[in-house]
């Protein structure tokens, strides 16, 4: 049996305290506890896993951590004597049985929960989530709650109150309320399914309504520029400079299938040369860790050519996403383009008009765009009528 404890940030008393909880985990089973204590949370000592400080008080609350840790564990040993396989629960009533110190086990609401983990969640901002996927999980959390309070007259809900009823009349609530489409309401769902899940896994439910739920995305169509309106930003001749380097990063991304995210990062370091002399662009994606290879194409080596000299460290002048996507709309309408454009609209033009279009078969198009798998890469491209036309004359020489 392994034991840990932690302290409940997210449960705060009017004294500004919070319960210091006892986690017990034997095998894959998983159950938390208070111990009774309740602290400030800036006087507890994560890695130590005791209150921090050397006065009379801290020791006393310390030791009495130490006694209750030891009594589970002496509960543990005593029924493992009996039994040859021990649950979590029979350590608990042993050890309840034994104190008359109150030790109920402390269930989390379900916005307790939601805050549960993205307090996890925000711990591993940088090595496994970005801060984007973080704040749209707090966003989620926010509009449950407004989702409770104008369908229950509540102010939160308890974990067992989340059925497979719960689920349908929040997704009718996005759909109605929020007037939310059938993708954004599943990314709300999956948020919802997760943090179930994350309870489940500390052992604070025994249910999974999604079980009886099935959640799916609807294939929707993606904006992506061709050949000829790609052909129209690169003749044009932009006023200001702003807009010159908004239109050569967005230009570049069309010819790379790089992420925005991703070409903020982009240094010198990240230009290889092969033996044969060819240029490539070598760099670890930020949202999925994998590693991505793309050959520079002339026009890409022609823009990095234009700021080799002016910029110090990274590759181009990239602007934040907020202030580039604002800038492409200006470019855009001086060019007189007529569609919503984004900064992502350069990765669906490099799948779309600069890859599949011009025959680079959908299995290569997906490692360029540093995918898992070609089903992802279908989201992003999309198969001209050119391209189709192209390859039934190409099958018509062999008939």
């Amino acid at each position: 049996m392994k034991t840990l404890f932690w302290i409940y940030r997210s449960r705060v008393d009017k004294l500004g305290q919070s319960p210091i909880m006892l986690r017990l985990i034997i095998a894959n089973e998983i159950k938390n506890i208070s111990t009774g204590v309740k602290i400030n949370a800036q006087a507890w000592d994560a890695p130590k896993q005791r209150i921090k400080g050397s006065d009379h008080h801290a020791a006393k609350l310390n030791q009495e951590l130490i006694s209750i840790e030891n009594q589970l564990l002496d509960s543990y040993y005593s029924l493992l004597k009996q039994m040859d396989q021990v649950k979590v629960r029979f350590v608990i009533d042993r050890f309840q049985s034994a104190t008359s110190k109150p030790t109920a086990k402390t269930i989390p609401t379900l916005l307790q929960m939601y805050d549960l983990h993205n307090e996890e969640m925000a711990q591993l901002v940088g090595k496994v989530y970005t801060n984007a996927t973080l704040i749209k999980y707090q966003m989620s959390k926010d509009i449950m709650k407004q989702f409770i309070v104008d369908t229950q007259g509540k102010q939160d809900v308890e974990l067992h109150d989340v059925t497979v009823s719960f689920v349908k009349k929040h997704d009718l609530y996005l759909r109605t309320v929020r007037n939310n489409v059938t993708n954004s309401v599943t990314k709300r769902l999956q948020h919802l399914k997760k943090v179930v899940r994350y309870a489940k896994q500390l052992g604070f439910s025994d249910s999974n309504p999604f079980e009886f739920v099935k959640l799916s995305f609807e294939a929707s169509s993606r904006t992506f520029l061709d050949n000829a309106e790609l052909e129209l930003i690169k003749s044009f001749q932009p006023t200001k400079i702003v807009h010159q380097e908004v239109k050569d990063v967005f230009l570049f991304q069309c010819y790379t299938g790089i992420a925005h995210c991703d070409l903020m990062l982009l240094t010198k370091e990240n230009i290889q040369t092969d033996n044969s002399g060819k240029k490539w662009l070598v760099f670890k994606r930020k949202k999925t860790k994998s590693e991505v290879q793309v050959p520079l194409l002339p026009i890409a080596l022609s823009i990095l050519s234009k700021y080799e000299n002016i910029i110090s460290g990274l590759l181009l002048p990239v602007q934040c996403n907020q202030a580039m996507n604002r800038r492409l709309k200006e470019l855009m309408a001086e060019i007189g383009i007529d569609k919503n454009i984004s900064t992502h609209v350069g990765r669906h033009s490099f799948a779309s008009s600069v890859t599949l279009a011009n025959g680079i078969p959908l299995e290569i198009v997906s490692k360029l765009l540093g995918h898992s798998n070609t089903i992802i890469t279908q989201v992003y491209a999309k198969v001209l009528p050119k391209a189709v036309g192209d390859a039934m004359s190409n099958l018509e020489k062999f008939l």
